[in-house]
């Protein structure tokens, strides 16, 4: 194994509800505060927020985290995310693409989606079934 320094990771932790400083908001928080002890973690979101203030109330250590606030339009987070080398979403249903070499979206209560897709594409995806997948999706599922 070699000793070589691990190099430092522009990290972004995505969350569109920092303001409600809630259960989401607190695991993506220590998510945040993991990652910053050896990498550059940055808070997104689409509302202004006090980090410390957060911090305070969410009993995490932030220090080094910056927030950053990001359009709220479906497509801001895609946009902003090219500037990462990994992005996390904590945030519910989400429905945000990005663009960074690594992501991870943390589903913290699985829902039905198929309530906002019409009737054609309800049809088309029960008769294509697992067919269709896009090959730039690497997706795996864990238990944590």
């Amino acid at each position: 194994m070699s000793d070589a320094a691990v190099p430092r990771l522009r990290v972004a932790v995505y969350n569109k509800y920092w303001t409600t400083g809630g259960g989401a908001e607190k695991y993506g928080g220590l998510v945040a505060q993991v990652l910053a002890t050896e990498h550059d973690v940055e808070l997104l979101g689409p509302d202004e927020f006090d980090i410390d203030a957060l911090a305070d109330r969410l009993d995490l250590d932030l220090r080094g985290v910056r927030n950053r606030v990001i359009p709220e339009h479906l497509g801001a987070l895609r946009w902003a995310s090219h500037e990462y080398d990994l992005v996390v979403n904590v945030s519910f249903m989400s429905h945000e693409a990005v663009r960074s070499r690594h992501s991870i979206y943390i589903v913290h209560f699985p829902a039905e989606v198929s309530k906002d897709l019409s009737q054609a594409q309800k049809l088309v995806i029960g008769a294509l079934g697992g067919i269709v997948r896009s090959s730039a999706v690497n997706t795996g599922f864990g238990e944590g």
